[in-house]
């Protein structure tokens, strides 16, 4: 295994307890974004080689694989090749390789080896919301650009961060959740995260020469049958964020004190789910093709 730098950004850990939190994320997201692993303006029967850049567990080029064989199957001549990029290979499962999928460790904010230029119709990445500052994403997307075949897909989905502090009705503003989300969202944004990454994403994607660029917002609170998950996610999601943050921030003292602060904040948003109040917050999708 490979360690990551001391300074990595990144906020959230890499154990079993997180690793199972990402696949279990990984479902949520791609119901809240319609269903579709594959934005449905990508043609899947032309999607012959896939790269997902930050794969973690790899569970959504899992997922793809699975949904492709069975809806696309192709014959020996020409199989299709699916490859995993991340920093750490802290998440891969113990069978890569074994699969039919490939993983290598790669920082994206360095250029990808040459053997991976114009090699793959569709380049996957989710949620760097935690781990990537905002002057980096158009050094992200301009070092993705080449992993493309020409008239090859970027597809890009990641977290609107001040959504999640609008559309709150006003009885609810001196409730424990919104001073908890207000920590969480302000402290990133205070260690230069982007409070607006799918815009970010899109405006980079603009910036390094791609076309047909879309950018759609799935939003929490259009998805009313989804309300027990929402309420699921965000917990999850809190309770590694609120220790990084309490930690980072020498809000905590020791470890039991940091245990102390965190637990009082995930109290708090179960007092205030069990009052009435559901989370708001947007899923962004970029959809850009290489000309």
């Amino acid at each position: 295994m490979t360690a990551v730098p001391e300074n990595e950004y990144y906020l959230l850990g890499r154990n079993s307890v997180e690793t199972q939190r990402l696949d279990e994320q990984h479902n949520f997201l791609t119901d809240l974004c319609g269903g579709s692993l594959i934005s449905k303006s990508i043609s899947e029967d032309k999607i012959f080689s896939i790269a997902d850049v930050a794969t973690g567990t790899g569970v959504w080029l899992r997922d793809v694989k699975a949904h492709l064989d069975s809806t696309h199957p192709t014959g020996p001549s020409k199989p299709r090749y699916y490859h995993g990029f991340d920093l750490s290979d802290a998440q891969y499962p113990t069978n890569q390789g074994l699969d039919g999928i490939n993983y290598s460790l790669h920082d994206c904010l360095k250029p990808f080896p040459v053997e991976h230029h114009n090699r793959y119709d569709l380049v996957h990445v989710r949620l760097l919301v935690a781990a990537i500052k905002e002057t980096e994403f158009k050094l992200i997307v301009a070092n993705l650009k080449p992993l493309l075949k020409r008239g090859g897909y970027l597809q890009w989905e990641d977290l609107d961060l001040k959504s999640f502090l609008t559309s709150h009705e006003p009885k609810y503003d001196s409730f424990p959740t919104i001073q908890t989300l207000r920590l969480c969202i302000e402290t990133q944004i205070g260690y230069d995260a982007s409070p607006h990454v799918p815009e970010t994403v899109a405006d980079a994607a603009r910036e390094n020469g791609f076309a047909d660029v879309i950018h759609i917002l799935y939003n929490t609170k259009d998805r009313p049958e989804m309300a027990e998950q929402v309420l699921n996610w965000v917990s999850k999601v809190m309770a590694p964020l609120l220790r990084a943050i309490l930690g980072r921030t020498g809000r905590a003292k020791n470890e039991e004190d940091l245990q102390a602060h965190t637990q009082s904040h995930l109290d708090g948003l179960r007092t205030s789910f069990e009052r009435g109040l559901a989370p708001n917050g947007a899923m962004g999708m970029v959809i850009a093709r290489k000309e």
